[in-house]
C-alpha cells in the first residue's frame, strides 16, 4: 500500500480511505498490467491506420508469374527470381509483394516446337471447351489441325508446362526459331543479353601443348593423350549449350563420326550440372573424362550432387563455340481472359522483373553465379579456372549462331542418333565350312548380334561367295536390305538359309561395294551406319591383295562408314594386319578369337541401331 501511495497524485490520495481493504491491494498490479497492454494495442492500431499507405494495410495475394528457361540456366534464374521477390522493386508500396515468380525449365527443342508449331494446343489442350467470348479464337485453333495428342508427338502442357509469361532462352537465336511459326502467342522483343558464359572443355588433367583451338581439335588432343579417356556433353535436344557445342563439333565432319567419338552407354545428361554430378559419383570416370559445359557451372558446387568432392577441372576455351547469352522476352497469349486489374498488375510485374534483371541488382545475381557481364568483363573469380589463356576471349564480341544453322545441326544430330543401317557381309567360301555350325559358328554369331536391332532400323545380309563370272562379288539372297518388323523371323531365316558354298570369296570387293552403298544412302540424311564383315581371312592373300587393300582403305576412309571386322583367325586383329587396318581406317573395330566376339559385336550393332526403342509406337 505504501508503494502505491507514494506514486499517486495528492488530490487523489486525499480522497482515498486511510486504509484500503486488503483484497484491493492484491488486485492492483493485475489491473495496471491489463491497462498497459490495452493502451499499447490502441497506440499500435492508430499508428498502423494513420501512418501506413492504404495498399499495405491488407495485402492481397501476389499475382503469380511463370518464367520458362533453359535447363542450364534454371539455377541462376531461380536465384534471380527469389532475389527480385524480396526486393524493393517488387514492393512499390512498402509491405506487399506485387508478384510471385515460379521458374521452371524444359528441353529447349521441346520449347521451340511448342511455340513454333503447337501454340494453339498449348493454350487450348484437347478436350478444352471454349467459353462464349472465345469462340472465334477456339475455332481458328481447331482449324489448324494440331488437335489430338495422337497427332502431335509433343504435348506442351505435359512435356513443357503451363504457358509461360516470360521466356529466358540461352540464345537469341531461339527467339527467331520460335517466332517463324507462332500463331496464338505474341513473342515480345527480347532484352539485351543478361550476361555471357563461354562453353568450355572442362578437363580433369592439363592439356599439354594446346591451350586454344577449335572444339574438335581440343577434343581430339585430349582423347589422343591417353588410353581410356572420354569426352561427354549433355543432350543437344535439351540444352542450348550442348547444341552450340555440337554445331561447332560437326563443322565439315559427318555427324555420325562425331557421335561415335562421343558415344557412351546410357542416356545423355539433361544439363551440364547433372553431367558434372554424374561424373562426380564415379571417381574413376571423373578422373579420365572431359566435360563440355558452360563455364559458370565450374565456379560453384551444385547442391544436388550427392558426391561430396569432385575432381578439380581446368577450363580450355574453344574459339569456335558461341557462348550462352540469355535474353528475356514477354509472351502474350491470344484471348487470355483476365480482368483489367489483374492484367495491369501482371504487366507491371513482368516489366519490372525484366528491367530488374538488367539493372544492378539482377546483374549482381548473374555475376555471383559466374557469368561474364553484359560488356564482356570476366567474373571477379575468373582465376579460379586454371590453365585458361592469359586473356580470356570476350563472349560479347563472339559470333552468334544463326537460327538456320542450329536447326540444321539439330536435324543432323537427330538423324545420327535415330534408326541405323547395318549391312552384314558373310564369307561363305569353302574354308568357312569348319566355322559354320554351333553356337559359335558364323551364322549364329551374326544372328545373335541382330538382337540390338529395332523395327525402324534398316539391315540386310550379303553372302560373299559367288561364281567368278558373277556381275558383283556378293548376292543378297540371305536377307534383303530394309526394315524388318519381325526381327526374330529375320534371325531364323538367316540361319536357315546360310550355307557354305563352293565359290571363293572376294571380301575386299564386297567391302568396297558395301561402304559405298551405305554412304550413298546416307548422303541426304545422316544416319548411323555400320558394315559387319565375318571372315576367316583366307582370301586376304589372293594375287594383288596388297594393291587391292590400299585401294580399299582409300574408299573406306572417304566413305565415313565404320567397319566391324569379325575375324575367325587367331591373329586377325594384330597391328598391321589387313583386318585391323580396315577397322582403323574406317573408325570401326576388329574382333578376333581373343575377344568376346558375340558380346562385343552385339554392342557395336546396338550402338548403331535404335534397338528396342525402334519397336516402341
Amino acid at each position: 500500500g505504501g508503494w502505491v501511495r507514494r506514486r499517486l497524485p495528492r488530490r487523489l490520495l486525499r480522497r482515498l480511505p486511510a486504509r484500503l481493504p486488503r483484497r484491493w491491494w492484491g488486485r492492483w498490479p493485475v489491473l495496471v498490467s491489463v491497462a498497459a497492454v490495452a493502451v499499447s494495442a490502441l497506440v499500435c492500431a492508430v499508428w498502423y491506420a494513420l501512418d501506413r499507405p492504404p495498399a499495405a494495410r491488407i495485402c492481397p495475394p501476389p499475382q503469380e508469374l511463370r518464367v520458362l528457361t533453359d535447363p542450364d540456366l534454371h539455377s541462376v534464374v531461380h536465384h534471380a527470381a527469389q532475389a527480385y521477390t524480396f526486393s524493393a522493386a517488387n514492393r512499390p508500396h512498402g509491405a506487399c509483394a506485387r508478384v510471385g515468380i515460379t521458374v521452371y525449365a524444359a528441353r529447349s527443342s521441346d520449347v521451340i516446337t511448342a511455340l513454333h508449331d503447337l501454340s494453339n494446343v498449348w493454350q487450348r489442350p484437347p478436350g478444352y471447351v471454349a467459353r462464349p467470348t472465345e469462340g472465334a479464337a477456339a475455332g481458328r485453333a481447331g482449324d489448324s489441325g494440331a488437335g489430338a495428342p495422337s497427332a502431335a508427338p509433343l504435348d506442351p502442357q505435359r512435356d513443357v508446362g503451363a504457358q509461360p509469361d516470360l521466356w529466358i532462352p540461352a540464345t537469341a537465336a531461339d527467339v527467331v526459331r520460335a517466332t517463324e511459326g507462332s500463331q496464338d502467342v505474341d513473342l515480345g522483343r527480347p532484352t539485351r543479353p543478361l550476361g555471357y558464359s563461354p562453353t568450355v572443355l572442362a578437363l580433369p588433367a592439363p592439356l599439354h601443348g594446346r591451350a586454344s583451338g577449335s572444339l574438335a581439335e581440343l577434343v581430339d588432343a585430349f582423347l589422343d593423350a591417353g588410353a581410356g579417356r572420354r569426352v561427354r556433353r549433355p543432350d543437344p535436344e535439351s540444352t542450348d549449350a550442348a547444341l552450340l557445342a555440337t554445331d561447332a563439333l560437326y563443322g565439315r565432319e559427318r555427324a555420325g563420326s562425331v557421335e561415335r567419338r562421343l558415344a557412351h552407354d546410357g542416356p545423355l545428361a539433361p544439363d551440364g550440372a547433372d553431367l558434372l554430378c554424374a561424373l562426380a559419383d564415379d571417381r574413376e570416370a571423373d578422373r579420365r573424362t572431359a566435360a563440355i559445359v558452360p563455364e559458370y557451372l565450374l565456379r560453384t558446387d551444385d547442391p544436388k550432387c550427392q558426391a561430396q568432392t569432385r575432381s578439380p577441372r581446368r577450363a580450355v576455351y574453344p574459339d569456335d563455340v558461341s557462348p550462352l547469352a540469355p535474353v528475356a522476352l514477354t509472351l502474350t497469349w491470344e484471348g487470355a481472359d483476365q480482368s483489367s486489374d489483374t492484367a495491369r498488375t501482371r504487366a507491371a510485374g513482368l516489366a519490372s522483373f525484366r528491367q530488374w534483371l538488367g539493372d544492378a541488382e539482377g546483374q549482381r545475381v548473374f555475376r555471383a553465379a559466374g557469368f561474364w557481364s553484359r560488356d564482356g568483363t570476366p567474373p571477379p573469380d575468373a582465376r579460379r579456372t586454371p590453365d585458361g589463356p592469359a586473356t580470356l576471349p570476350s563472349p560479347a564480341t563472339a559470333t552468334m549462331p544463326t537460327p538456320t544453322g542450329l536447326s540444321g545441326t539439330l536435324e543432323r544430330y537427330r538423324a545420327a542418333s535415330g534408326p541405323g543401317r547395318v549391312l552384314y557381309l558373310l564369307d561363305a567360301s569353302p574354308s568357312m565350312a569348319g566355322l559354320w555350325d554351333g553356337a559359335d559358328g558364323a551364322p549364329a554369331l551374326l544372328a545373335r548380334s541382330m538382337e540390338g536391332l529395332g523395327a525402324r532400323d534398316e539391315y540386310g545380309v550379303w553372302r560373299v561367295a559367288v561364281p567368278e563370272d558373277a556381275e558383283r562379288p556378293y548376292d543378297t539372297g540371305l536377307l534383303e536390305f530394309g526394315t524388318h518388323r519381325d526381327r526374330a523371323a529375320a534371325q531364323r531365316g538367316v540361319v536357315a538359309r546360310a550355307r557354305p558354298t563352293a565359290h571363293e570369296a572376294d571380301p575386299y570387293g564386297a567391302l568396297r561395294e558395301a561402304v559405298t552403298e551405305l554412304a550413298r544412302r546416307g548422303a541426304e540424311r545422316e544416319r548411323p551406319a555400320l558394315v559387319v564383315l565375318l571372315t576367316d581371312d583366307e582370301d586376304n592373300g589372293r594375287a594383288g591383295g596388297r594393291t587391292r587393300l590400299e585401294a580399299l582403305l582409300r574408299v573406306v576412309r572417304e566413305s565415313g562408314v565404320p567397319v566391324a571386322v569379325v575375324s575367325f583367325s587367331s591373329r586377325g586383329c594384330d597391328a598391321g594386319q589387313p583386318d585391323q587396318r580396315i577397322a582403323d581406317a574406317s573408325g570401326g573395330t576388329c574382333l578376333d578369337q581373343r575377344h568376346d566376339r558375340a558380346a562385343e559385336l552385339r554392342e557395336a550393332v546396338a550402338r548403331t541401331a535404335e534397338g528396342e526403342r525402334g519397336s516402341t509406337p
